[in-house]
């Protein structure tokens, strides 16, 4: 049976045991680490003592940056969302990365106008991502433009060619009037408010493909043999 986890505050709702269940066909004993405070989070080798893969989602994709081997491309967005360890050295990646990269072209949402909601790790992600496709992109954060639903974003973007990509945390509940033919790209999953309020208005597309393809691709990583 094989022992994976994953760490994160507030992750009681998260469908990884499911996805992973299925990926490993029912041949995974998986384990939530929801840990509310950074500093009670344990040691890699604790960690690893018990499990054989390790997933990591918000807030915590830059704990372990410092202590496990990553390639530059990986340096460069400053958050793993993955670890493994082959006996002597720790490894991560960033699996959100190829996941993102794939809806992105699979959807053509390169030829979108891009606003991105937020400024943290997933945001960071994004950034280098766009870099790579050559993605011109507007970025908002609560925290240097305050009220994201007091944006006048027809000012910076044709709402009818919108690609919106919501990084922010499920606190957030994004309210403001957008063309019918926006599309709203949320990083949360199973989010209620907005489900309810965007789905009816616009193209609401949750983090649900992401979230799957993304474990897909931590599957390659760890390269586990049953």
């Amino acid at each position: 049976m094989l022992k994976l986890g994953l760490l994160g505050k507030n992750i009681q709702h998260s469908k990884s045991p499911d996805i992973y269940d299925e990926l490993y066909d029912g041949k995974v004993k998986y384990t939530l680490l929801d840990i509310d405070d950074e500093k009670n989070i344990p040691k890699l080798k604790e960690i690893f003592s018990s499990l054989q893969g390790l997933s990591i989602t918000a807030p915590y994709k830059k704990h372990f940056l410092n202590e496990v081997s990553l390639e530059e491309s990986v340096k460069e967005i400053g958050a793993i969302n993955c670890i493994k360890y082959d006996g002597t050295q720790f490894f991560g990646t960033n699996t959100d990365y190829l996941a993102a990269k794939e809806i992105i072209l699979k959807n053509s949402y390169e030829q979108r106008d891009v606003v991105m909601l937020g400024d943290g790790a997933m945001t960071n992600m994004f950034k280098v991502l766009f870099k790579e496709l050559n993605i011109i992109f507007h970025q908002f954060s609560r925290r240097k433009n305050g009220d994201l639903n007091s944006v006048k974003y027809d000012s910076f973007v044709d709402l009818d060619k919108a690609l919106f990509i919501n990084c922010c945390a499920r606190q957030f509940h994004f309210n403001s009037e957008l063309s019918k033919n926006s599309i709203f790209w949320d990083m949360n999953y199973s989010h209620e408010y907005h489900l309810s309020f965007l789905s009816n208005k616009l193209t609401y597309v949750d983090g649900s493909e992401l979230l799957y393809l993304q474990a897909v691709a931590a599957k390659k990583f760890w390269n586990f043999t049953l």
